[in-house]
């Protein structure tokens, strides 16, 4: 049977559990969709509430207050009936790839991590506020799976994976890192310690969910500060951290100037950098820029 864990945070999901379900069905194959609800608004709640009433296979949980992608999806795990996993994001789509189960299904495997990876529309948004967002993920998410080969830890993003139970039960998220970032990376890195391995396929779904610049760039500050509490967390362990970023090794060198320096030139940076960034300069290299100045900002130890 064939568990698909989705954590939801106001997002409709009629669209991707209907494509879901026939794909699925197409396929004569036992499935539940779970559907967990991590704090969203009423409205949202309302509209998914309902589609246990329209589709026999759906289950849907809520969250008491909004837990995060890596507490949400270990509940998950802990829902699933199944004997496979697929943990999906909720603001994926599937209507663009009409084998996405009966690729992940055909090519399953006990003691692998099978990731699917993501695509971005062709064009870019009518909504100039998401063009950020949507530029970043056209060019530094929507990777073949060759190239993810590359480097599979650094690569994995948690949007669309397939494991079993068995992994599930012996590797789960890591509730160390606060919001979004870096517990997909940390995820994979623990599987292989486990003596499991990841396979990168083409299988994705179409990322819908573009969000606003100013939106998107708290994200993405979000995470930074989740790399330098996994730079840190490493370091008082005394093991190699399995980070690979460019811009992490960037951050790694900065570290070897005196804070009193670099900091204080960092701190101005960032702070016009992100106002030009919101102002509407959207350009990625200004904006790694302004990522690397912000992480200098951060404490570290």
């Amino acid at each position: 049977m064939l568990s698909i864990l989705i954590p939801v945070f106001n997002y409709r999901m009629e669209a991707l559990v209907s494509e879901l379900s026939a794909q699925c069905t197409r396929l004569n194959l036992p499935f539940e969709i779970v559907l967990l609800d991590d704090g969203s608004k009423a409205e949202f709640k309302a509209i998914n509430k309902a589609l246990p009433q329209q589709f026999a296979a759906i289950r849907y949980l809520e969250n008491t207050k909004n837990e995060g992608r890596s507490v949400s999806r270990n509940k998950l795990m802990l829902e699933a009936k199944g004997q496979w996993f697929w943990f999906l994001d909720c603001d994926g789509r599937a209507h663009l790839n009409n084998k996405l189960v009966e690729t992940f299904w055909q090519q399953k495997e006990e003691k692998t991590l099978l990731s699917g990876g993501r695509i971005y529309a062709s064009e870019p948004p009518a909504d100039k506020s998401k063009y950020l967002h949507w530029l970043w993920g056209s060019t530094r998410e929507l990777i073949d799976s060759e190239k993810r080969m590359t480097d599979p830890v650094n690569n994995f993003l948690s949007n669309n994976f397939l494991v079993s139970r068995q992994l599930m039960q012996i590797v789960q998220f890591s509730t160390d890192l606060n919001g979004y970032g870096y517990e997909d990376t940390l995820f994979a890195a623990h599987c292989l310690e486990s003596g499991f391995h990841i396979k990168h396929i083409e299988n994705p779904v179409l990322h819908e969910g573009l969000e606003s610049t100013e939106a998107f760039i708290a994200k993405i500050e979000e995470s930074l500060h989740n790399m330098v509490r996994l730079d840190n967390m490493y370091k008082k362990h005394n093991k190699e951290i399995p980070l690979n970023s460019r811009l992490y090794r960037l951050y790694k060198k900065t570290r070897r100037i005196p804070k009193f320096v670099i900091v204080p030139f960092a701190r101005i940076s960032a702070s016009i950098l992100k106002k030009r960034l919101q102002n509407g300069m959207l350009n990625l290299f200004w904006f790694d820029v302004y990522r690397l100045c912000y992480a200098i900002c951060l404490p570290h130890k």
